[in-house]
Order: structure tokens, then C-alpha cells, then sequence
């Protein structure tokens, strides 16, 4: 992880970690919660390089969230969270016939810091939610996706070498909360996860020291659909 990955993930740990304390000393609800569940990261581009045409997007992966929410008040609250998971890019060429389709793994893992808003009351203990945050992404190829890129190439061009890619992102959604306890409950979440597109280290126009591109842009959309247990501390 870079520094600035490093720096991120140390200040969000010790301000939930401050916040937590503090919290559970004066009696609060504090909740911690682990999840699981799937991801689709849309961001589709087509484009052409050493003269032929190539289509890239991302398989759905599934991802493991950890984190936890600290109350300001009855509604309101602050939710920091972890997650690791995949969404491997795919280059597909769409000269070949058949189409040939080259995936390459890598890492996604994510640090957030967000605001949610709880329904004032619950019914029959389910009570709904809205969050949104900002977000720090390390879009990190691993040892198979860089054999993958020096072995196969990218989009024909031979021996690339794939970096990790840092994106500050934003994200936005809601859930569902059941109190099957006093200490334990069920959540079920759905958000979108807004970055810029990741571009692995590759440049966005060929060069002569960068041969290999990836000429992408705008905004890469994740959405998340997750489901898992919440843990209450407190009073």
C-alpha cells in the first residue's frame, strides 16, 4: 500500500478507534459488523491500439466488508469500514474471430468513512437506512494478473507490466437492519462505489517509453449488494 493508502487507513482506524471508545464509556449503542457479498463494477470502454479493436470491462468478484458505526445521536451516526475483494479487468479483442478475452486478477481493497441515517423507529425490530461517504480504492494487481500481462500481453501489446492504481472515490446507498438480539442483528446493504477509472499504470496515450495504453476515463461505478451480522455494544 502506498503512503498515502498507509496514512488513510492509520487516521480512519484511530478516529473509529477514539470514537468507539468513547462512545461505548458513555453507554451508547455502538454497532460492529461483518459482511459478505457480491460486486459489479461497471465501467465498459472500447477502443483501438496497434490496429485493432479492443473492449474493456470487469467481472463480477465477490467482497469481505468489516467496520463498525458509532451513534451521534438517536439517527444519526458515523460508519467506518474495510472491504477486499475482486473485480478482475477483462480486455477482449474484438478484431479476432472468435473474440479472444484476456482477464487479469487484482486486489480491491478499500478504506471509507461515512455519514448514515437511521428511520427514526423500527417496525417488528427492522429498521431501514441511507449512508453516503468518501472512500479511499487501491485497485492492486496480484502475482497471477501481472504473469497474466507480461505473458499474454495487453490489448497486443507483448510484455506489460501492471501496477497498482489509488483512486479516492465516493459512495452512496442503503439497508435494512433486523434486531434478532439484544447483542445481535442482521444487515443487508446495497450501495454504489463512484472512482475514477483505474489504469493499472498504464498510460492513457502511447509513447515511446510507454507503448502499452489504456486510453479509459470517466467514472467506474461498484455496485455492492451485501448481507451480515451486526454486533451491538453499549448499554
Amino acid at each position: 500500500m502506498s503512503m498515502t493508502g498507509k496514512k488513510v487507513l492509520r487516521r480512519m482506524i484511530t478516529t473509529l478507534a477514539l470514537c468507539l471508545c468513547t462512545t461505548v464509556a458513555h453507554g451508547e449503542d455502538v454497532r460492529l459488523f461483518v459482511m459478505g457479498g457480491g460486486s459489479s463494477l461497471f465501467n465498459q470502454n472500447t477502443f483501438t491500439q496497434n490496429s485493432q479493436s479492443w473492449r474493456s470491462d470487469y467481472a463480477t468478484g465477490g467482497k469481505l466488508i468489516v467496520g463498525g458505526e458509532v451513534p451521534l445521536n438517536k439517527i444519526i451516526a458515523i460508519e467506518a469500514a474495510y472491504s477486499f475483494g475482486h473485480n478482475n479487468p477483462r480486455i477482449t479483442n474484438l478484431t479476432a474471430s472468435p473474440n479472444t478475452m484476456t482477464g487479469y486478477d487484482v486486489d480491491n481493497r478499500r478504506v471509507s468513512g461515512d455519514l448514515v441515517v437511521h428511520a427514526p423507529k423500527s417496525t417488528l425490530g427492522l429498521r431501514p437506512y441511507l449512508v453516503a461517504g468518501l472512500e479511499y480504492d487501491r485497485f492492486s494487481p496480484t502475482s497471477v494478473g501481472m504473469s497474466a500481462a507480461s505473458t499474454s500481453g495487453f490489448a497486443g501489446t507483448p510484455d506489460v507490466t501492471l501496477t497498482a492504481d489509488n483512486k479516492f472515490g465516493f459512495n452512496y446507498g442503503g439497508g435494512i437492519e433486523w434486531k434478532m438480539a439484544r447483542i445481535l442483528g442482521l444487515r443487508f446493504d446495497v450501495r454504489d462505489h463512484l472512482t475514477g477509472s483505474p489504469h493499472f499504470g498504464l498510460a492513457s496515450m502511447a509513447t515511446a517509453t510507454e507503448p502499452a495504453v489504456f486510453p479509459v476515463s470517466g467514472i467506474a461505478h461498484g455496485l455492492e449488494y451485501s448481507a451480515g451480522l451486526v454486533f451491538r455494544l453499549g448499554k
